[in-house]
């Protein structure tokens, strides 16, 4: 067991750091390249929302029926639909769907978790609730990320997967708690007691990878939305939890890591926001297919090659990637078939899972000549890097190879707001007339000087 720190000599301490974090936190505190920032994650996580159920995809009809069903208050917005819920059940749906089989929400690169997917759809339906402000929005999902992410470095994805369990779900619940609590302005023994609840409800399991659909997936974000808006709607009426459950006697790394790297939790918090970690997508899949798909298509689009003309495949990327997407069950993390349908497609896109793309024959065949290899070497980069180095064995002999460390969307390879918008506009206009859509980045880009977030919400139903 890892003990970079004695746990008996500051039971309590970093606990009481976030909780005066959050507790003194404010929208000015936020510099201008973050918040500029954070509009575009905002942005990209509601727009790629909204095109599940634009794209009419199962798991949206499904958790859209499930939320009318048990829940008719007409409090929050369910994206894509001309219904309301309560704020519970609200983040519930929108989380789900933010996780859809569009497989394109924002991963963050070193605490490995769909954190927009869990803090926006929490966030905004607490702000419809409580008829925040584009500002109050922006500094609840600002700071949800800076508690939400530095738990998940502490915790490491590695040893969190290694337990069995899902650390978008485990840590989501407290991202979700922190954008609540904040926008529910909880006094600072009531945002204590948030994060205890958020703890008592985390959960997710990585058995999702083996459900083919992806439906198992999608719920563990709207399950850490909902759970996590929970926590701070108890907390609110005075509901209890443990004083310490990020460094007390029974704490989250008890229950989720063999790590105690209790100091992560709280290093640079303030300077360091963690939001600008934050990386978006371009392909419809797992981000630990992204390098090997922008390596794969280098090749493939710069000597023009056709599935014909390709004998063997070979990626060599990190442990963590092959765990994730070896020929894995669901398809979206499956780098075997993700490359194949690349070869033939030059593209990997929501409509290829909808559409069933992956069944195909021709497909398959080339997916089985695909070898994936663990690289050591390039395991020693990750999480800081997600290296992949992907060579094409060519029917004439030929070795082409590349090697990609970030891919597009990347902090370090960032989209900028005009590719954002496209992206945007792209998984939304077979379904959504244009001036609407225009309007909406509109506002999204404005979203500081939006005086009551119903503005935005109204937008997003049907």
């Amino acid at each position: 067991m890892d003990s970079s720190s004695n746990e008996k000599d500051h039971a309590g301490k970093y606990t009481d750091i976030i909780v005066n974090y959050i507790d003194g936190f404010h929208y000015e505190m936020i510099p201008a390249d973050v918040i500029q920032y954070a509009k575009m994650v905002i942005m990209d996580t509601l727009g790629v929302t909204w095109a599940a159920p634009v794209k009419k995809t199962e798991i949206s009809r499904r958790i859209i029926e499930f939320v009318h069903t048990v829940d008719q208050m007409q409090e929050s917005t369910i994206i894509g639909s001309k219904y309301k819920s309560n704020a519970i059940n609200a983040a519930l749906a929108n989380g789900t769907m933010a996780h859809d089989i569009v497989e394109l929400d924002e991963v963050h690169n070193r605490a490995v978790t769909h954190t927009a997917a869990v803090i926006v759809p929490a966030a905004l339906a607490v702000c419809e609730r409580e008829e925040k402000s584009g500002r109050d929005l922006i500094a609840a999902v600002v700071l949800a990320f800076d508690i939400e992410c530095r738990l998940g470095i502490a915790l490491e994805d590695a040893s969190i997967y290694a337990r069995c369990f899902h650390p978008t779900s485990v840590c989501g619940v407290f991202g979700a708690a922190v954008a609540a609590a904040y926008l529910l302005q909880l006094e600072k023994e009531e945002i204590r007691n948030a994060m205890a609840l958020a703890g008592c409800q985390a959960s997710g399991l990585i058995a999702w990878e083996t459900e083919l659909h992806h439906m198992s997936k999608s719920f563990q974000s709207g399950m850490a939305a909902r759970n996590g808006v929970t926590a701070a709607l108890m907390a609110k009426m005075k509901f209890l939890g443990p004083p310490a459950i990020f460094d007390g006697k029974y704490n989250v790394f008890d229950a989720f890591s063999d790590k105690r790297n209790y100091h992560l939790l709280v290093e640079g918090l303030g300077s360091r926001f963690e939001i600008l970690g934050a990386g978006l997508k371009q392909y419809s899949s797992c981000r630990h297919t992204h390098t090997p798909l922008d390596a794969f298509m280098k090749i493939i689009l710069g000597h023009d090659l056709a599935p014909q003309q390709i004998k063997k495949i070979i990626v060599r990327a990190t442990e963590v990637a092959a765990l994730m997407t070896d020929n894995n069950t669901l398809p979206t993390h499956n780098t075997q078939l993700v490359l194949s349908m690349a070869a033939f497609d030059r593209k990997i896109s929501v409509e290829q899972y909808l559409h069933e793309r992956y069944k195909d024959p021709e497909v398959i065949e080339l997916s089985k000549r695909v070898e994936y290899i663990v690289d050591p070497e390039l395991t020693r980069c990750y999480p800081e890097k997600w290296p992949a180095i992907v060579t094409v064995e060519t029917q004439d002999g030929r070795n082409l190879s590349e090697r990609v460390d970030y891919p597009k969307g990347d902090p370090n390879d960032p989209f900028t707001f005009d590719e954002l918008k496209e992206k945007f506009m792209y998984l939304l206009i077979e379904g959504v007339e244009k001036e609407r859509l225009q309007r909406v980045i509109e506002i999204l880009e404005k979203l500081d000087a939006i005086e009551n977030i119903k503005e935005l919400s109204l937008m997003l139903s049907a």
